[in-house]
């Protein structure tokens, strides 16, 4: 226990809890450390085992939590931006008084999504606690996205429904690591990169041998970390961001998912809007288009290979920010060989754009086949399941752009493939989460979650125009007209996505 953190009596009493336990080092100090433990234990159990493992293997104490997770709520509550947003601050206090009252030292995450994930670690840095994350597999069932695509072709017309199922049916028997969608996966490379996670343990199969050896790894990491009073503050820095904005967007993954991660490194540094802009303008992405799935990109490439093929490009890299993973990533960085990465794709990038309809900008990860700009009527919709039966109904002539609100934690990659299997020219205009698609999709637009934003605000029938080539996505209404409208707008507070406050 690193005794110099706590009070007299604090100190008093859990001296005397070490010494009944028989567990002192040579120096006296014994790290404390939980496992936060947000997925089924019974499923998960030898992984939980094997990071106790590691940290009783350094001499430390350990105690595992079971919390609640956002997916196990599911049934009783809608997925929502909202209760996304109410979950992870919930999930942050919850792991801040678990850390508190139990005096940890540090703590290791074991979850399987984002909104669980991003909580806890907010928690924990509030604490001022340092944590790992362990990412746990789940069956890559009818909440995949690539059965996202099998539901849109069957929308489109383009598989019967007998084809689909079995598409779907061969899916479930694959495991993999949060194959939810793109946002999850991405999250946990992220947290790899940030140093939130040991080297390659956001990439491994469940129930793996490579995964049990993480888990250990990640036991004796986390020892170490509280050991030398790593306080979070020391790598949630810009750079460390910085550096792992790069990464994301020269592999093609979600960019929704750095703004969780951003919002976790805001807790101690002020990050401005445009850092993901000035990122995306200058990295290259290193795959073709096809290729573009952090899933399979991050099975073939390790973390370190594509630091290493960045840190050659002039400036994208700080590589004084990698202090923060300690020896363990410095080492692999100087043992890897140069990375066999495919061509550099010139036809697929990252774009923000931003204007009058959204004016703190959205996302759109485009394709080569994804069209350059659209200018069409909108058609404004509340909720994901209300745009997917107009679009069925086929109320929603070509040249239209579907306006989604409410879906700033939802995946919407289902409605851009059914668009696609349709062979629709129609834009969608959002603030969720989406796949990369050869429709034009504008995700992370100003959620509407930050209410009376220009966004929010967009009704049926106005203008909208999207212009990749200029960066911009404009509405007809006016400046005064938008005004006028939010003080209509029902919604009054700003619900901040996984927002610090």
């Amino acid at each position: 226990m690193n005794f110099n953190t706590l009070s007299g009596s604090a100190k008093f009493m859990k001296k005397l809890e070490i010494r009944a336990m028989g567990q002192t080092t040579p120096s006296g100090e014994v790290p404390n450390i939980a496992v936060l433990c947000a997925v089924d234990r019974f499923s998960n159990l030898r992984l939980v085992e094997q990071i106790a493992l590691g940290v009783k293997t350094k001499g430390g104490i350990v105690s595992v939590v079971d919390v609640p997770a956002f997916g196990f709520l599911r049934k009783i509550n809608p997925m929502t931006a909202e209760y996304a947003a109410s979950f992870a601050q919930t999930a942050a206090s919850n792991a801040e008084a678990i850390i508190r009252c139990g005096l940890y030292d540090g703590v290791v995450i074991v979850a399987d999504c984002d909104v669980t994930a991003a909580g806890l670690l907010t928690g924990a840095a509030r604490a001022n606690c340092p944590a790992l994350v362990i990412s746990v597999g789940v069956s890559a069932g009818a909440s995949d996205t690539k059965d996202f695509k099998t539901a849109g072709l069957v929308a489109g017309g383009k598989l019967n429904a007998r084809q689909g199922d079995d598409l779907v049916s061969q899916a479930a028997d694959r495991s993999g690591v949060s194959v939810n969608f793109n946002s999850v996966s991405t999250f946990f490379i992220l947290c790899e990169a940030m140093g939130l996670c040991v080297p390659t343990a956001s990439t491994t199969q469940m129930n793996s041998a490579p995964h049990f050896r993480n888990a250990a790894a990640t036991g004796e990491a986390i020892f170490e970390s509280a050991k030398n009073v790593l306080a979070p503050k020391k790598f949630l820095t810009r750079a460390a961001l910085g550096n792992a904005i790069a990464l994301t967007i020269s592999i093609g993954g979600d960019v929704s998912a750095i703004s969780t991660i951003t919002n976790l490194v805001s807790i101690y540094e002020k990050i401005p809007h445009e850092i993901i802009a000035e990122y995306s303008a200058k990295v290259p992405l290193l795959v073709e288009p096809q290729e573009q799935n952090c899933d399979t990109f991050m099975a073939k490439y390790s973390i370190a290979k594509i630091y290493k093929y960045l840190a050659a490009t002039p400036k994208l890299i700080d590589e004084t920010a990698l202090d923060f993973t300690g020896e363990r990533l410095r080492n692999i960085l100087a043992a890897t060989e140069s990375a066999e990465l495919a061509p550099v794709s010139k036809t697929a990038r990252v774009y923000l754009v931003r204007g009058s309809a959204c004016e703190n900008g959205g996302y759109v990860q485009a394709t080569e086949n994804t069209p350059a700009s659209i200018s069409g009527k909108a058609w404004v919709y509340s909720s994901l399941e209300d745009a997917d039966k107009a679009l069925a109904a086929g109320s929603i002539p070509d040249g239209s752009v579907v306006v989604v609100q409410n879906c700033a934690d939802i995946c919407v990659s289902a409605l851009c493939y059914t668009v696609e299997g349709m062979e629709r020219q129609i834009a969608i205009v959002t603030d969720g989460l989406c796949d990369k698609t050869s429709i034009l999709a504008v995700t992370r637009c100003s959620p509407d979650t930050f209410a009376n934003e220009e966004f929010a605000n967009i009704q049926n029938g106005d203008q909208i125009e999207i212009d990749l080539g200029r960066g911009r996505i404009n509405t007809s209404a006016s400046a005064k007209d938008l005004k006028i409208r939010a003080k209509r707008n029902d919604v009054k507070k700003p619900v901040l996505y996984f927002g610090q406050g």
